[in-house]
């Protein structure tokens, strides 16, 4: 009697076990966005197979301001062998782009940008162009009437990604001329700022702003963070970024735990190609599996229509770290 006793706690406590780590609620499905410059054949194949399951976003390139000649140029375009149909194209526009150009040069630069875009990524295929532009009260005339423009003359969906400090401020940074956006949570605050513990992401930023998410008119879908990285302060003031360094391939006895997630540089040493120097001090960001399927589910919660996850980004090292908040969330087809 006692050990069949004893056999029933730890299957009930098993089971409790295994429902925590199956979410309460799922995504419709669950996608990628790729942000690299090279897409080689083994990543090309791997997205290929995402897009069977859900949607795949992948930038293919920037346009910035060139205060030389004048005018917006194209960087960093995508280098790819093929770019299957199933993909949606992500174009990342800076935001003082729109400090410099009048109702004209947005005319032209939306024209210029669909004929670049045709020769990079050609029409047959794809169906939806995102626009990424991380906007303000100062340019929002100008990028909607982008927008606008883009719309006119694509014969696709548009889309753009959404901020979280755009939601709150959507009385007077507008609402974008487009049907469907993306919600980017992640690169909450600023990397820079010495008071902030994790500027990529934390679930109390994200939950403040739960009110206006009910409020927003768009359809949005998700976008989480896989990604972490080092934030180095050198002379107490900002100095770089390193992405994913990983504290055990460094120096062992190059690092001193600080308060929380910092660590100083007691010898100087190279990782990751960064030169770190003695007394440097870091800021180990990397958000929590838990934290991150905590505002995962709120989101969920809070939608009104199927929505879609997509991971921020499609890279195998990246994905082999977070597998199990990976396999929590794949929506099986």
């Amino acid at each position: 009697m006692g050990k069949l006793f004893l056999f029933s706690i730890i299957s009930f406590l098993v089971f409790i076990s295994s429902c925590s780590d199956s979410p309460k609620i799922v995504p419709v499905s669950t996608g990628w966005y790729f942000w690299k410059t090279t897409l080689d054949t083994q990543q090309t194949d791997f997205l290929q197979a995402q897009a069977l399951k859900g949607p795949v976003y992948i930038r293919v390139m920037d346009v910035a301001w060139d205060d030389v000649k004048q005018k917006t140029h194209p960087v960093a375009p995508l280098r790819a062998q093929r770019f299957p149909s199933s993909w949606m194209p992500v174009v990342y526009i800076k935001n003082e782009v729109f400090y410099h150009l009048d109702s004209t040069g947005v005319d032209s630069l939306s024209t210029q940008l669909l004929q670049y875009l045709s020769a990079l990524v050609p029409y047959h295929g794809w169906h939806t162009l995102q626009i990424d532009c991380d906007w303000t009260v100062r340019t929002r005339d100008r990028y909607f009437w982008f927008l606008s423009c883009v719309r006119l003359q694509l014969p696709k969906q548009l889309s753009v990604t959404i901020r979280l400090h755009q939601l709150k401020q959507k009385t007077n940074i507008g609402i974008p001329p487009v049907g469907h956006g993306v919600l980017m949570c992640y690169n909450m605050q600023l990397p820079s700022n010495l008071q902030t513990p994790n500027s990529i992401y934390q679930l109390s930023i994200l939950k403040s702003y739960g009110a206006y998410i009910d409020q927003y008119p768009l359809d949005l879908d998700i976008a989480f963070p896989l990604y972490s990285w080092a934030v180095v302060f050198r002379n107490k003031k900002f100095y770089s970024l390193v992405n994913e360094l990983e504290e055990e391939a460094c120096c062992q006895d190059c690092l001193q735990p600080m308060e929380g997630n910092w660590r100083k540089v007691i010898k100087g040493f190279t990782c990751k190609g960064f030169r770190f120097q003695e007394n440097d001090e870091l800021r180990i960001e990397t958000p929590s599996e838990e934290d991150l399927s905590e505002g995962i589910q709120f989101l969920l919660a809070k939608s009104k229509r199927p929505t879609h996850l997509i991971w921020f980004h499609a890279d195998e090292p990246l994905m082999a770290k977070r597998k199990k908040l990976l396999d929590m969330y794949e929506v099986k087809k």
